[in-house]
């Protein structure tokens, strides 16, 4: 069994804006599971979101991908 495959789930990290109309300052962080409506945690950086998602990741035996929703990764999964 040298051969197993992670099973991967993809978590969306994604910015809370003060102003939900003009999207010009990012008020804190959010982590959910691609698909889903509910919000798993809140964080003040994407930093601390994207360690939340490593963690747990890890601890169940998972690997994380992520959605880059800016830059020159736009709509692209990340690991």
């Amino acid at each position: 069994m040298a051969d197993e495959k992670k099973t991967y789930t993809t978590y969306l990290i994604f910015p809370v804006y003060k102003d939900a109309k003009l999207k010009k300052k990012v008020d804190k962080w959010g982590v959910k599971n691609n698909g889903s409506d509910h919000v798993i945690k809140y964080f003040a950086t994407q930093a601390e979101a994207k360690e939340f998602v490593k963690e747990r990741a890890e601890r169940n035996d998972r690997a994380a991908i992520t959605k880059a929703s800016k830059g020159a990764h736009k709509g692209q999964y990340q690991k």
